[in-house]
């Protein structure tokens, strides 16, 4: 009875206040939720460096077998393209995000290699030049933080895997019959700087990396390979930032 008649004595200020608590609460609940996963699409420039972990590679024992080191060459120019999902972190967060990316890259390779066999008594040493074109399937898991205030520059860094096909018949058709085609593999460290472009632009991001190869097997030797990429990304939600 007691709660009766207090509810009695508060429902006209009840009734008054409603309709502000409403005023208040509908634009909250009018605001879209943030994206859970943004999407986006790049494409870019790849160059490329092969070396041996350890400056060379040697096949054989103690009693015998063959030194191999890289001649020089030229750092090599690829093309890349993939698509990446990047989630924010925490879920509500703003600054930070997990992204994973997958990509191809293509690449026409000219690679010297310098045998020198060793041992009671090795043959001569001799050169030989490797000419193929490999299409590298590349994913990559990374963090990526914005700066603030601003958030338009951010920094990224994280693991690459990729696994390699090479092919010599339609760059070196001698060498088809020759050299195992196998795919290769690749693990790599990735770390890159990128900022969101200004105006009507504000929909792409350009970012510079640099990934330092850890093991690669490419041809008969086992190579590692670093490579820089600039790469432009182009993000499916407009409201993305």
């Amino acid at each position: 009875m007691l709660l009766i008649r207090l509810f009695s004595a508060l429902r006209p200020g009840l009734l008054w206040l409603w309709p502000a608590v409403l005023a208040g609460a509908t634009p909250a609940l009018a605001q879209p939720a943030p994206p859970a996963v943004r999407w986006s699409l790049h494409s870019g420039l790849l160059v490329s460096r092969l070396r041996y972990a350890d400056g060379r590679q040697r096949h054989g024992s103690s009693d015998g077998g063959t030194d191999y080191t890289l001649g020089r060459h030229q750092p090599q120019v690829g093309a890349a393209l993939g698509a990446s999902a990047a989630l924010p972190v925490p879920p509500t967060g703003t600054n930070t995000y997990l992204v994973v990316a997958a990509q191809l890259a293509y690449n026409r390779r000219t690679l010297a290699v310098h045998a020198a066999p060793y041992g009671p008594t090795p043959p001569p040493a001799y050169d030989a030049r490797f000419r193929y074109r490999t299409v590298d399937a590349q994913v990559a898991l990374s963090v990526r933080h914005f700066l603030a205030p601003r958030r338009r520059l951010y920094w990224e860094a994280g693991p690459v895997l990729a696994i390699t096909c090479q092919d010599y018949s339609r760059v070196d058709a001698d060498a088809t019959g020759r050299y195992a085609q196998a795919p290769g593999h690749n693990a790599l460290l990735r770390l890159g700087l990128g900022t969101h472009l200004p105006g009507p632009l504000a929909r792409y991001q350009l970012t510079a990396a640099y990934a330092r190869g850890l093991i690669s097997r490419r041809t008969q030797v086992a190579t590692s390979e670093d490579f820089a990429e600039l790469t432009l990304h182009y993000q499916l939600d407009p409201d993305a930032r």
